[in-house]
């Protein structure tokens, strides 16, 4: 308990004191109860050195939406809804009938845009729009018939690709061949081009 001394050789001194202590003397109208709706904690030093939570404190993070232009990992123009959520960004870009596809199963389902709920409706409109708009400003993305049952953002054709780069490693291994990659070993889902590989005898 919080506690102001009236009077005494402590009167006009703050302290915290035991419950059942802070009763007695309060009862004895020797102090008052200090209830300014603070509930702190002292430190060694008797120093108020942060705020205990109370009961109503607590306050939902509020997403905060828009739908945005943005650079690429290969500094390409990308329309994107964007989610700010506190300290946490994420970015959606892919066919807009996926921006609010759900994943279902038995016990309960998942949002597959990454945000982790649904996002809004004029949000998911206006993205739609500007998506039909500008065709040069589409991500990437795994097509809109492919099973919605894969992960998201691509991950199904990222995973083959890789899956394939791996193979003719492996291939390139065993045959002594020496392997040189004319691109990165991850390449951008639903890139068409081709891996060229290159190789000599050691």
């Amino acid at each position: 308990m919080k506690i102001k001394y009236l009077s005494g050789p402590k009167s006009g001194q703050i302290e915290f004191v035991q419950n059942q202590v802070g009763s007695v003397v309060v009862g004895a109208g020797l102090a008052e109860e200090i209830t300014d709706g603070a509930v702190t904690a002292p430190n060694i030093h008797g120093e108020e050195t942060y705020r205990l939570p109370k009961p109503g404190d607590y306050r939902a993070l509020v997403p905060e939406w828009a739908v945005e232009v943005r650079r690429d990992a290969r500094d390409l123009a990308v329309l994107v809804i964007t989610m700010k959520c506190g300290d946490m960004i994420v970015h959606f870009c892919g066919h807009p009938e996926r921006v609010n596809a759900r994943k279902q199963w038995q016990d309960g389902s998942r949002w597959l845009n990454g945000f982790g709920r649904e996002c809004p409706q004029e949000i998911a409109k206006e993205y739609e729009r500007r998506w039909k708009d500008n065709p040069k400003l589409r991500g990437e993305a795994i097509p809109i018939n492919q099973d919605l049952a894969g992960a998201s953002g691509g991950a199904v054709a990222q995973n083959k690709t890789q899956a394939e780069v791996q193979a003719k490693l492996k291939e390139a291994e065993i045959n002594g061949d020496r392997v040189t990659l004319n691109r990165p070993a991850v390449l951008n889902p639903g890139d068409d081009s081709e891996v060229i590989w290159t190789g000599s005898r050691q």
